[in-house]
This record gives C-alpha cells, sequence and structure tokens, in this order.
C-alpha cells in the first residue's frame, strides 16, 4: 500500500511538472522567445523519480541566437472601414438624427397642433429618458460602446431640449424650475460619463454641447431667461470639463457659449442684468482656466488655459464696455474696467502663490490685470491725469524690476509693463496734451506738467531698476530727454530752446560716456547720435533766430541773446567733447563757436568801417594766440587752427577790406595784421627753431 501510494504521486509530480513545462514552452512561442535547454535540477529530479523526462532538444549549431523580444504593438486604429463606418458613424449619425428628430417633431406639433403642450414635453423627455437608459445599459455590458455614447448623448440632448421648450416657450413651470432641470439633466450626465472609471469624453460632448445649444435647437430668443439657463448648462459642465482635463471640450464649450452671450447683449439689456450674465460666465471661464492647470499641474502653461483666460477678458471688457456705454452708464461702465483689472490682478497673485501650478499662468493673470487696468485708466480720466497716471505705473513695474525678477518670464512681463507704461504716458502726453507748440494758458500748463511728469518718471525708472538690461536703461533716457526736448520747444523762446537743447546734448553725452564703461558698443553709438542731434539741433535754433550769420556784418539786435544762446552752445560743446569727440571735432567747433560769439558782438556796438577793423584786429589776435597755444605744449592741431584763422584774416584784409573800407578803416586793418603776423611769425621761430633753421638752410646754401 505504501509502495502504490508513492507511485501514485510520482506520477502526479510528474504530469504537474510535465503541464508546466508545456506551459512555459506555449509562452515562450507566443512571445517569440527560444526554449530554453533542460536546466540540471529538472533532470536531478527525473531521475530522483525514475521517470522518463522528455528532453527538449537542443537548437542547432547553426542557428543564430534570438534576443527575447515583447510583442510588437498593437496599431492605435485597427478597425478596418467597414468597421469604421457600421460601428461609429451610424452610432453619430443615428444619435444625431434623433436629435434632430425631436427638435422637427416640437416645431411641427406647436405649428399643426397635434397634441398638447403638456404631452409633447411629455412624449420627448420618455423619448430621451428611453434614449439614456438604452445607452447606460449597453454602456454597463461592455456592448457597442459607441451605440451606447450616441444613444446617451443623444438622450442628454433631447432632455435639454425639452426642458428648453417647456420653461421658455410653452411656460409650463417657470424660468428657475427650467434651471433646476437643467443642472440635474447636466449632473447626470456628468455621472454617466464617469460611470465605472471609464471616462468617456464623446458622452460628455454630447451632453455639454448638446445642452449649451438647447436654446438654439428650441429657438428660444436669447433674452435674460434663456442666458440663465445656458449659465446654469455650463456650471456643472465646467467642473467635469475640469475633473477630467478635457481642454479641448472646453474651447468647443466657449465657443458655442459666446455667441448666445453676446446675441443676448445686443438688444442693450438692463445694466444689472447684463452685469449678471457677464459676471456669471466670466467666472465660470476663469475657473475653467484655473481648474486645468491646478488638475494638470504641469511646469509650463497649457495652450488652451492661456487662450481662456485671455480671450474671456478680452470679451467681458470689450462685450461689458459697449453695452454699458449704450445705455449711458458710462461711470459703470469704468467700474466694470477696474473691477475686472482687480479680479485678474487677483488671480495673478493668488495663482503665483501656488505650487501646483505654472509661474506663467499667475504672470499672464497679472498681465492681463494691468491692461485692463490701463484700459480703465484711459477711459475714467482725463487731461494730465491720464499720463500721470501711466507714469505712477512705470515707476511701480521699475520698482518689481529691482526685487522682483526670478525667471526668463519675469523679465519680460517687468521689462513689458515698464516699458509699456512709458509708452503709453509719452504717447498720451505728445498726442493729446502737447500736439503743438502752439499752446497758451491753461493747455501750455497742462501740456508743461503732463510731459515733465512723463520725463521724471522715465528718469526715475532708470534709476530704480536697476537690475534691467542697459538697453533698457538708455531708452527710458532717451525717451525722457526726448520728452524734455519737446518741453523746451512748447515752453521756452527760442534763446531758452538752444540753451536747453545745448544741456541736453552735454548730458546724452556724458549718458554716451556711462554706455562705453558698461561695454554697450550699441547704446554708445545710438545715445551719441542722439547728442550730436541735439547740439546740432541748438546751433540751428541760434543761427535762424537770435544770432544769424548777417550778423557778422550789421550786428545783433539783442545781444544779450546772444550771449546766452551762444555761450551755453560753446560750453555744451567743450563738455561733449570729452565722451563724443573721437575724431577732434567738438573743440575747434566749441572754439569757432565762441569766436563767432565774439565777432558778432564786436560789430554789434561799432560803426560798419570801424566793426570790421575790430573784427579783423579780433581774428588776428585768436588767429596768434591758437598759433602760440599749438607752439607751446607742441599740438599740432593747434598751430594749424592757428594758420588757418590767419590765413582767413589775411584774405578777409586783402580781399574784403581793401574793397570795402574807407583809407582810415583800409590803413587800420593793414597794420594790425602786418603787426600780429610779425608776433606770428617771431613766436613761431623761437618756439620751433629747428623748423626755421630748416627753412633758412636752402638761402645759406
Amino acid at each position: 500500500m505504501p509502495t502504490a501510494t508513492a507511485r501514485h504521486l510520482v506520477d502526479v509530480e510528474r504530469r504537474t511538472t510535465d503541464l508546466e513545462t508545456r506551459l512555459e514552452r506555449l509562452e515562450r512561442e507566443l512571445l517569440d522567445e527560444p526554449t530554453p535547454a533542460e536546466t540540471p535540477s529538472a533532470s536531478a529530479s527525473a531521475t530522483a523519480l525514475g521517470t522518463a523526462w522528455p528532453p527538449t532538444p537542443p537548437p542547432p549549431a547553426d542557428a543564430p541566437e534570438r534576443r527575447a523580444a515583447r510583442p510588437a504593438p498593437q496599431p492605435l486604429v485597427t478597425a478596418s472601414f467597414e468597421d469604421l463606418v457600421g460601428g461609429r458613424v451610424l452610432a453619430w449619425v443615428g444619435g444625431i438624427a434623433v436629435l434632430l428628430g425631436v427638435a422637427f417633431f416640437l416645431a411641427i406639433a406647436v405649428s399643426r397642433g397635434w397634441v398638447g403642450e403638456e404631452l409633447r414635453c411629455l412624449l420627448a423627455a420618455a423619448g430621451g429618458l428611453a434614449l439614456v437608459a438604452f445607452g447606460a445599459k449597453l454602456r454597463g455590458r461592455d456592448a457597442a460602446p459607441e451605440a451606447a455614447v450616441a444613444a446617451i448623448g443623444a438622450g442628454v440632448a433631447v432632455l435639454d431640449v425639452t426642458i428648453a421648450v417647456a420653461s421658455q416657450t410653452y411656460d409650463l413651470f417657470p424660468a428657475w424650475a427650467g434651471v433646476a432641470a437643467a443642472l440635474v439633466v447636466g449632473a447626470g450626465a456628468v455621472a454617466l460619463a464617469l460611470r465605472t472609471g471609464r471616462p468617456s469624453p464623446t458622452i460628455a460632448a454630447f451632453g455639454i454641447l448638446g445642452g449649451l445649444l438647447s436654446p438654439v435647437l428650441a429657438g428660444l430668443e436669447t433674452d435674460g431667461a434663456s442666458i440663465a439657463l445656458l449659465l446654469a448648462i455650463s456650471v456643472p459642465a465646467a467642473a467635469m470639463l475640469v475633473a477630467q482635463r478635457w481642454d479641448a471640450l472646453a474651447l468647443g464649450a466657449f465657443a458655442v457659449t459666446l455667441p448666445q452671450l453676446l446675441s443676448s447683449l445686443v438688444d442693450t439689456p438692463s445694466t444689472p442684468a447684463a452685469l449678471l450674465a457677464l459676471s456669471g460666465f466670466g467666472a465660470v471661464w476663469i475657473a475653467q482656466a484655473v481648474g486645468f492647470e491646478l488638475r494638470t499641474a504641469a511646469p509650463t502653461l497649457r495652450p488652451a488655459s492661456a487662450f481662456l483666460l485671455t480671450a474671456q477678458a478680452l470679451v467681458l471688457a470689450a462685450a461689458g464696455a459697449l453695452v454699458l456705454h449704450a445705455n449711458g452708464d458710462a461711470g459703470i461702465a469704468d467700474a466694470w474696467l477696474f473691477g475686472l483689472a482687480i479680479v485678474h490682478l487677483a488671480v495673478g497673485l493668488a495663482t503665483d502663490r501656488l505650487r501646483r501650478v505654472s509661474r506663467e499662468l499667475g504672470l499672464l493673470g497679472l498681465s492681463l490685470g494691468v491692461v485692463l487696468a490701463d484700459v480703465a485708466i484711459g477711459s475714467a480720466l482725463n487731461g494730465v491725469a491720464v499720463p500721470i497716471a501711466y507714469a505712477v505705473g512705470a515707476l511701480a513695474f521699475a520698482g518689481l524690476a529691482r526685487a522682483l525678477p526670478r525667471t526668463q518670464a519675469d523679465h519680460a512681463f517687468v521689462l513689458s509693463g515698464l516699458g509699456g507704461h512709458v509708452l503709453l504716458a509719452a504717447a498720451h502726453a505728445l498726442v493729446v496734451d502737447a500736439p503743438t507748440p502752439a499752446l497758451a494758458g491753461p493747455d501750455l500748463l497742462a501740456a508743461s506738467v503732463a510731459l515733465a511728469t512723463v520725463a521724471a518718471a522715465s528718469f526715475g525708472a532708470a534709476r530704480i531698476a536697476t537690475r534691467i538690461p542697459p538697453l533698457a536703461r538708455m531708452a527710458l533716457d532717451m525717451t525722457a530727454l526726448l520728452v524734455l526736448a519737446w518741453l523746451a520747444v512748447i515752453v521756452l523762446p527760442p534763446v531758452g530752446l538752444a540753451v536747453a537743447w545745448a544741456a541736453q546734448g552735454a548730458a546724452l553725452a556724458h549718458v554716451a560716456r556711462r554706455a562705453r564703461r558698461t561695454d554697450a558698443d550699441d547704446d554708445d553709438q545710438f545715445v551719441a547720435v542722439a547728442a550730436a542731434a541735439h547740439l546740432i539741433a541748438a546751433a540751428v535754433v541760434a543761427l535762424a533766430t537770435f544770432a544769424p550769420a548777417a550778423a557778422i556784418v550789421d550786428g545783433l539786435a539783442d545781444p544779450l541773446a546772444a550771449a546766452l544762446g551762444l555761450g551755453a552752445l560753446a560750453i555744451a560743446l567743450a563738455r561733449a567733447a570729452g565722451p563724443l569727440d573721437q575724431r577732434a571735432i567738438l573743440h575747434p567747433a566749441a572754439g569757432l563757436t565762441a569766436l563767432y560769439l565774439g565777432s558778432i558782438e564786436v560789430v554789434t556796438p561799432l560803426s560798419p568801417h570801424a566793426g570790421q577793423v575790430a573784427l579783423s584786429v579780433l581774428w588776428g589776435v585768436a588767429g596768434v594766440g591758437t598759433l602760440v597755444a599749438g607752439l607751446m605744449p607742441d599740438r599740432r592741431t593747434l598751430r594749424l587752427g592757428g594758420l588757418a584763422l590767419l590765413v582767413t584774416t589775411i584774405v578777409k584784409v586783402f580781399l574784403i577790406d581793401l574793397a570795402t573800407l574807407d583809407s582810415a578803416a583800409r590803413a587800420g586793418s593793414f597794420l594790425a595784421l602786418g603787426v600780429l603776423l610779425l608776433g606770428a611769425a617771431y613766436a613761431w621761430q623761437r618756439q620751433r627753431p629747428a623748423a626755421a633753421r630748416g627753412a633758412a638752410a636752402p638761402e645759406a646754401s
């Protein structure tokens, strides 16, 4: 008996081992893996049991060794065209056909009076519920999934249309009851779409888009009640879309809802109704955009969220402002814009503190809030208050630029805000407050305040925002100086304008020196050109107004104005020569400006003949002095300048004075010139003996 039992146990063990081996071999064949050779442990077990273990034949010697490979991935679309048409297209078209059939039935029933209003709605609701129940049953059994989805979607849409017709067209129950029924249907669609852990965006699309289109399908007028119904359907839809992260469907819902909302606002409803509608849909859209980011926790901002947040801000601002202005509520329109700005700023600040969302979402919210605030400022304020408000915004962004930026997106946000507010302030000041120099009285005062505010804000922002790029800081300085240049045109007389522009040219020259120290070559060249332009403009103003070229013969009408304007220009040229004078131009220009000033000042109080003699003497003395100044430290540029001035004096005396002056004046000019030339020759020989000996050597030989 023990022997039979032992044999029976051995036989069972052999059969079990053989079955395991066969299963393992079959699995390897299915996975395209070679069958392994018999293991020593298996052979030993077979020998110990005294049974015949079927050995596994070894692979051929010349057979290539193959690696274990996973099964090839199945294609995403395995159905044939026949399956696509029969299984999906027919189901979808069937669902749409049922929905349209119900809508047409209700329309015909209304026009022909077949059945009563209550019965029509009951039949439609029963049909919708039957479709939903049929689809839910199919989906619960995992049978005909496309047909199930189409049936559920069509049924939900039928229920939405029925509710819209019963509450809006037939008035079978009040509007609030229709809103409640729509909420119930929406919640049921959400539950069915999420049933058994298999979320179905197709069911959600039928339920949501069909529900959102129900007022249109029912032919309802876009009045307050239909918009309230639409908002009631949008609330559960937004919740489901956020929960399932169906952002593409959210954009579709936005595209379906927006035209109906705008259509309801065309007839300029009452202000409270318009504000309630815009606020309700705005809250839903903002919650969707932020909710998608919270659910996904992506490191970057999703395009759908960015589009939804930006589009709703623009739509709410534009639609609200137009409707409220059409109703004559301009003050409420401005308050609406400010309220939108505050809401978006709050969204930006709140989301910036959340770790689950991208920092870009917070920056986008802040950007939209700032833009809306700027629009509100432009709409609510008038006159000089507008550039002042924008200038304050620029200084605020300059403070942020000093403390906030941590990422590249932060830098872009701060620089855009800073530059945008400076440009807004400058544009308003130049185009609205000070469009022309012909201003007087209160207009001149307002223009001066506006321009001065912009200049001060630009200079202050450049000093506060120490962490912005050098090019941006130079642009702020340039903006300030150009605005001050225009302010000088408006406020100052020609003399003051020349002085102001000369001072600005010298200031720009020092800005260029600072740019050169920061190795910003492009900034250096740009600012240098601007400095030269200011200096040239000052010279043009002087020559065209209070110090014309004819004054060198006829004298000046206002010697004091010429002294102030040309003196300031000469000083500015001398000050700018250090930072800008790459080719030794500005120092000679400063000297010639001073000489021109002295010439016209000398001529003015004297008679014409005496004035020309004095002018020749002045030029000769200046030429000798410049020549001596170049000889003593051995400066070739000064020597050549002195010689050129003396040659010019010689030409004047021999050609002009000789032909135009009387005898006494001619004698005086020639005597003065001769004495000066002898003095110049003596100074040349004393200071440059080698040159003098070189010139006399040919005579000695």
